[in-house]
């Protein structure tokens, strides 16, 4: 099955939303990028869902942030080099700074809600949204769905998880 995709902007924040093409009923799914941003890969994961038969949309958390666009591999693989894991560790903490703090958390879960209003709203959608997310994705699928009942499944792929106390 084919898909078709276009771009939103929900609010402030850009998406990509990938869907089948049949003009059917299908389950809604929020797909949370890693650190790396809203990258080709995350948009093909995003066309892979839809080919399975989900209206995805996958939203770039990190737009208007200072590093947007200046993460990629490079930094990683000197993370990875040991004689330049040190310096490499110290440039990752001070890229990431701006999403360490918990305005960025709450404007981040008050986005993937946006998400989540405009899957629900979707006639092209069942009723039933789940959210997956990567790595930092990971840790706001847990966060979203502690937080909107309307989530029916979460499936992060590790991330750090919300406090007990959090979790209705």
């Amino acid at each position: 099955m084919d898909t078709q995709h276009k771009d939103l902007t929900l609010g402030r924040l850009p998406a990509y939303h990938a869907y089948p093409p049949d003009g059917g009923v299908h389950p809604g799914l929020i797909v949370i990028h890693e650190i790396w941003g809203l990258t080709d890969h995350i948009k093909d994961v995003a066309d892979r869902f839809a080919q399975a038969g989900y209206s995805v949309v996958a939203p770039n958390l990190f737009y208007g942030m200072p590093f947007e666009g200046k993460i990629d591999q490079s930094l990683l693989q000197e993370m990875h080099d040991p004689q330049k894991r040190d310096e490499a560790q110290k440039k990752m903490r001070e890229v990431m700074a701006p999403i360490s703090v918990p305005e960025f958390a709450a404007q981040a879960v008050a986005d993937l809600k946006r998400c989540l209003d405009y899957l629900s709203a979707d006639r092209g959608v069942n009723g039933k949204v789940a959210v997956l997310g990567f790595c930092f994705g990971g840790s706001y699928a847990y966060h979203l769905a502690a937080q909107d009942a309307r989530i029916q499944a979460a499936v992060p792929f590790y991330g750090q998880p919300p406090t007990y106390e959090d979790v209705g």
